[in-house]
């Protein structure tokens, strides 16, 4: 079961945001987010986690803004504990 502790974000095709490019594990393992995507849909659990608390990351249809990257990468984080993979530190 892997851990994501930190992302890796680049700038937006369209110049106007960042998104997740990828992720690294608790073990400083680098994923892009499109070989998370598929070990997901595999079945595989990925978690994110920021100190202890953690959220089941999920395979999302695209970035949150209209016409961008697919796929994407998500979390249902607990509200306040920081454990939501776009709050997550930079890797």
């Amino acid at each position: 079961m892997p851990v994501v502790t930190k992302v890796r974000r680049v700038r937006a095709p369209d110049g106007r945001h960042d998104h997740l490019a990828g992720v690294c594990t608790a073990e400083g393992v680098y994923f892009s987010r499109y070989d998370v995507a598929t070990a997901i849909e595999s079945g595989e659990d990925w978690w994110s986690e920021r100190d202890g608390a953690r959220a089941r990351i999920r395979k999302a249809p695209s970035c949150p803004f209209p016409g961008c990257a697919a796929p994407y990468l998500t979390t249902a984080a607990d509200p306040g504990n920081g454990n939501d993979l776009e709050l997550l530190p930079i890797c």
